[in-house]
């Protein structure tokens, strides 16, 4: 029983809990409806099936979601997302070519754009590509911030990669500012 909320929430405690498969099946039987639960969705969905050890089935089912949803800010968002299931597999040409789309495209929304950051953020440190870093961490670090909320592990991540990459570049004076 229960609604989409209550059934969400459970699927997170199972996650939690390291019951991936669990978490899986019944995030799967959920049908929102409101684009933000569907990216909610594949997002609770993809990190279950890495915590699996399935990265290459949760930027597939990423991929999947893109595709049967409509709005741009979604398939947006969903976007970023397999980006960052890219990046953290240490593909990171692959998440750069998802990534940089979204980035650049001024209409994309805050939170596809942050997202998008972050999973370039990961690439572009372990790729030396700190400048085009201190480029998007320059343009985006506000919008991060003010999404902490929604979004609490993103800011920190994101500024911490940048800091990381920094001083793996030797330019320790930048990270310590």
């Amino acid at each position: 029983g229960g609604g989409f909320e209550a059934r969400y929430t459970l699927a997170l405690a199972l996650r939690s809990q390291e019951r991936f498969e669990d978490a899986d099946a019944l995030l799967a039987e959920l049908t929102p409806k409101a684009r933000r639960d569907r990216v909610r969705v594949a997002d609770a969905r993809a990190a279950g099936l890495w915590g699996m050890g399935l990265p290459a089935e949760a930027g597939q089912m990423l991929l999947d979601a893109e595709a049967h949803v409509s709005d741009r800010d979604a398939v947006d968002e969903l976007a970023a997302l397999r980006a960052a299931v890219l990046a953290f597999s240490g593909q990171s040409a692959a998440s750069l070519a998802v990534a940089r789309p979204i980035l650049v495209r001024r209409a994309a929304g805050d939170r596809a754009r942050v997202r998008a950051a972050l999973a370039a953020a990961l690439a572009l440190s372990v790729t030396g590509g700190v400048d085009e870093l201190r480029g998007v961490v320059s343009e985006l670090r506000e919008r991060a911030l003010s999404l902490s909320d929604e979004l609490p592990f993103v800011p920190t991540h994101l500024l911490a990669t940048y800091a990381l990459s920094l001083a793996l570049a030797g330019r320790l004076e930048d990270a310590h500012q």
